[in-house]
């Protein structure tokens, strides 16, 4: 585990684009906790002379797919991720994803196929909160280089930044708020499970939560 694990800044209030990010990556930590499967971090660069435009930024995004497609193939594996672009070098990807071990020498070799560049790394990592807050203060920063974030449907599960801002919203208080999307998360479907038991009152009373007043 590299040394700067550990030394994100402390005590540094974190803007509304930090939080948004390190409440997603989390809830993608937490998910693949219930799931019981393996998180891994993969670093993906770009080879000297690749555009920094708008549109470098596009196909760098299309490569990665083709590699997860490769992958998937490759390894018989689904490939759940969260991928943050920065700026770093001459474009990176920092993907986290839920999947089966990938051999470093064969990920290298892919990667160089596809996008000509022999820098990757990928490891796996341990700790929520830890992991989820390095990536956002070395990559989320307002003085770092941060592009942009997605993740695939299944990185946590669909629709779930609506359903934790619906829970938010009409939850008594921060505390509640998180403790209710945990149990959440924990579910065997979480979608189906909130469609479900939202709308019974004796459930939302029992978590101190205030009913929604909107549905999907």
């Amino acid at each position: 585990m590299p040394s700067s694990l550990v030394t994100y800044p402390q005590n540094v209030p974190w803007n509304a684009k930090q939080k948004r990010t390190f409440q997603r990556i989390l809830a993608g930590l937490k998910r693949a906790r219930a799931e019981r499967k393996r998180i891994r971090i993969i670093t993906l660069t770009s080879p000297p002379g690749h555009p920094r435009t708008v549109a470098g930024g596009k196909l760098l995004a299309v490569r990665f797919q083709v590699l997860r497609k490769r992958i998937v193939r490759k390894w018989g594996c689904s490939f759940e991720y969260l991928r943050v672009r920065t700026s770093e070098g001459f474009g990176v990807l920092h993907i986290i994803y839920k999947g089966a071990y990938i051999p470093h020498s064969w990920l290298k070799r892919a990667w160089n196929d596809i996008h000509g560049a022999e820098i990757v790394f990928i490891q796996a990592l341990r700790g929520e909160k830890r992991l989820a807050r390095y990536l956002v203060s070395n990559y989320v920063a307002g003085h770092h280089s941060f592009m942009r974030q997605s993740w695939s449907w299944g990185w946590c599960f669909r629709g779930f930044v609506g359903v934790w801002y619906r829970v938010r919203r009409n939850a008594v208080d921060m505390f509640n708020a998180i403790r209710e999307f945990d149990i959440i998360l924990r579910q065997r479907d979480p979608r189906a499970y909130y469609l479900e038991h939202y709308n019974k009152k004796r459930w939302v009373e029992s978590l101190k939560i205030i009913p929604l007043t909107r549905y999907f």
